[in-house]
């Protein structure tokens, strides 16, 4: 006989957070989910949630290795294409955040030109502005200035 679920309970469903891109490297947060902070080599993260809840979640970022290296975030795809955010349970599925080195807009592993071009074209705007890159906000200040021009170009020239 098929199991009948109580009046009061919610059907379940799991959801699985995971990353690629950082390394062992970073042994820091790399995600946190309602307030419970995950490490690289704790992924890929598993959760059980009642369909209809929600969970707070940030991919954190920049990722500092040291004072020249480090991993940053660039697209989150799935149930969610954000940073940051909530997630409502609306069923199974999962929330899959990519890496790159700090400054490597277009994760081709190098640090280069094409990626300084990639942040001048983002030079001085904001979230609504058309030439907005959210990538490109690297001090995470809501705006792309000079303090996110000086760290990319720290991070000038590193690569794989």
């Amino acid at each position: 006989m098929p199991a009948v679920l109580a009046p009061h309970a919610k059907a379940q469903q799991t959801i699985t957070f995971n990353q690629s891109g950082v390394t062992s490297a970073f042994t820091g947060t790399v995600l946190t989910v309602d307030g419970v902070n995950y490490n690289a080599t704790q992924f890929p993260v598993n959760f059980t949630w009642n369909l209809g809840d929600t969970h707070n979640f940030t991919f954190m970022s920049p990722l500092n290795v040291n004072a020249s290296y480090g991993f940053d975030w660039n697209s989150t795809i799935g149930l969610s294409t954000v940073r940051n955010g909530t997630i409502m349970v609306s069923g199974p599925g999962t929330v899959n955040a990519t890496y790159g080195l700090i400054g490597d807009f277009n994760l081709d592993g190098t640090v280069d030109a094409g990626d300084l071009l990639t942040i001048a074209l983002a030079y001085h705007s904001q979230p609504g502005n058309t030439n907005w890159n959210q990538e490109c906000d690297l001090a995470n200040q809501g705006v792309i200035n000079l303090v996110d021009i000086a760290t990319f170009a720290m991070h000038y020239g590193d690569h794989y």
